[in-house]
């Protein structure tokens, strides 16, 4: 069987509940911030991704220029 939260913790969970129910702004405001999160963080591993594939890129080619050079 659960046990039950604290009463200190009930009572946060019931004040979050009550201003996310009764405030338009705050609800916009956190999905505004929420999304925009969501999209950097998307747009930054795009990014990097892009960045570490054209350093393999570059690097593969620099080094089949060596060895056909060396030949």
């Amino acid at each position: 069987m659960g046990k039950r939260p604290p009463r200190w913790y009930a009572r946060i969970v019931r004040l979050v509940r009550g201003f996310w129910g009764s405030s338009l702004p705050l609800r916009v405001i956190i999905m505004t911030m929420s999304a925009s999160i969501f999209v950097l963080v998307v747009g930054g591993w795009v990014f990097l991704n892009q960045a570490t594939m054209g350093l393999v890129d570059a690097k593969k080619q620099a080094s089949v220029v060596e060895a056909s050079s060396a030949l």
